[in-house]
């Protein structure tokens, strides 16, 4: 079979694939389910030793993405657990340093309103506005219905809009 660059390409056979084509995804995502800055690397480390261990059951057919996602979140959620929310003040240097104030202050807003949500609507809010999968995709990585996705999502996104609400007639 060969081997395509595209992120939708089949399924690499290889950890060291699976790592070079997706670790930057998973990071990204293990960020915004809410791991702290602190333990990224950790966790990181921890998702594709599960997807080492667990390689067997990635169908050749599919994109290692929803597979790869779907341990993030277990990985994300026991993190989660076993400390408190991401503190407000714990923020990742921003890449441009010309908005070095901005870029932290979106960030703690976006971690603060993601705190609000419960495990589920943060993932799914994540996998849908921050990572753009589709609701089918969602469906796929959470292991849930497609219409429970869209009710989910829909919930989840008037409960954000209704904080910021609050929180713009308070400021």
């Amino acid at each position: 079979m060969a081997q395509l660059s595209s992120e939708m390409s089949p399924t690499p056979t290889t950890l060291r694939a699976l790592w070079d084509a997706h670790a930057p995804y998973v990071l990204r995502s293990l960020r915004y389910l809410g791991v702290r800055e602190a333990d990224l690397d950790d966790a990181l480390q921890e998702t594709f030793v599960i997807a080492h261990r667990k390689l067997g059951d990635l169908r050749s057919e599919g994109t290692p993405r929803p597979w790869l996602h779907a341990i993030a979140v277990n990985v994300a959620r026991h993190a989660r657990r076993a400390r408190s929310a991401v503190p407000l003040d714990e923020i990742a240097s921003p890449r441009d340093p010309r908005d070095v104030a901005g870029q932290a202050q979106a960030r703690l807003e976006l971690l603060s309103l993601l705190d609000l949500l419960d495990d589920e609507r943060r993932e799914i809010v994540v996998l849908y506005f921050l990572e753009q999968f589709t609701l089918q995709e969602i469906a796929a990585a959470l292991g849930r219905p497609v219409q429970t996705i869209y009710s989910r999502l829909g919930a989840a996104t008037r409960q954000l809009e209704e904080a910021r609400n609050r929180v713009g007639k308070a400021g």
